[in-house]
């Protein structure tokens, strides 16, 4: 389902075929560091389920909640090696509004999918039984957390974890081997991507404001749910008790982009006291999983919530999009 961002176009203001301090910082400071700890989250991950995969093991539940948060810092580099291929749902595959993943999940423990015979074909397997989510169901959903050692679940979560480990790696590497080297070079003769530096700057602010709209229309959408029906079984994090954790660590990651592109350290201030506001907010639901939306004060707070997340969304838009003479594009998010 595609949405088209409501606030007016900025008007393209023109800058030199240069290297480009915004672009620049923002792969250096944030991008490049970020998906080493991606990389480093997952391999702590995998190397965990090997020594003890059952869903008891304290240090596997620790590991996996470092992969999510290292996740949530990576989300919005949207473009690039995290676009092709699919790799994005296979990561994260979320939402799943239609159920596929317990199913899917069901018809590999129960045999119904021969993926434990042939491990090796993980990487043409469906996404809803890839990624740190089915994780997420394998350790916390009460349908499959039953499993220990020997059991097939076991097997499972060893092999899904060294396929997110695999993700991670290969988009750390693909950043480091070229795609870093081809953001930093738009608009140089030979650059056939990027043909321009405002390309770039596109490029970056679109994953920010993106990943900022998927907070509040899936992450909060979501549970808010429709007219007067909320949907607290929808919300993110709702298996592991992360919902409102996840909203406070996808709102962090947000900033430290957000400043790297601004423009001098007043705007940077600016924004980073509205986001400061925001986050209060979150802390102050004390609803880890947003099932409090069940009830009509809950779904009241979130609602609120949503409204002043757009707020916030209207100022970076504002903010960042004068400071690097860009526009709002396009969204699609799957799963509606």
């Amino acid at each position: 389902m595609k949405r088209l961002f409501g606030a007016a176009a900025l008007a393209l203001l023109p800058f030199a075929v240069l290297a480009d301090r915004y672009v620049d910082r923002a792969i250096d400071e944030v991008i490049m560091p970020n998906l080493a700890d991606f990389s480093a989250a997952t391999q702590r991950l995998s190397q965990e389920a090997a020594d003890d995969c059952g869903p008891q093991s304290a240090p596997l539940l620790a590991a996996w909640g470092g992969a999510m948060d290292a996740w949530l810092a990576v989300q919005e580099f949207r473009f690039g090696p995290l676009q092709e291929f699919g790799r994005r749902d296979q990561i994260a595959f979320w939402p799943d509004v239609k159920g596929f993943r317990p199913r899917a999940l069901h018809q590999v423990l129960t045999g119904r999918n021969t993926l434990l015979e042939t491990p090796e074909n993980m990487a043409n397997e469906a996404i809803s039984v890839r990624g740190i989510y089915a994780i997420e169901a394998l350790l916390y959903d009460p349908r499959f957390n039953s499993y220990g050692l020997g059991d097939p679940a076991c097997d499972l979560m060893r092999l899904i974890a060294n396929d997110l480990l695999v993700n991670a790696q290969y988009l750390e590497t693909q950043w480091q081997n070229g795609f870093a080297d081809t953001l930093k070079t738009a608009g140089e003769p030979g650059n056939t991507r990027y043909l321009s530096v405002q390309e770039a700057r596109q490029a970056l602010f679109t994953g920010l404001t993106v990943s900022m709209q998927f907070d509040i229309l899936e992450r909060l959408g979501l549970p808010i749910g429709e007219a007067e029906r909320a949907r607290p079984l929808r919300a993110e994090g709702r298996l592991s008790e992360r919902s409102q954790h996840n909203l406070s660590a996808s709102l962090a990651a947000h900033l430290q982009l957000a400043e790297t592109l601004s423009a001098d350290p007043a705007q940077a201030a600016r924004l980073g006291v509205a986001f400061a506001a925001l986050e209060a907010r979150i802390t102050a639901l004390d609803d880890a999983d947003f099932s409090g939306v069940s009830e009509p004060n809950g779904r009241f707070a979130l609602t609120v919530l949503a409204t002043d997340y757009q707020v916030l969304w209207d100022l970076v838009n504002r903010e960042l999009g004068a400071t690097l003479g860009v526009q709002v594009g396009l969204a699609g998010f799957d799963g509606d």
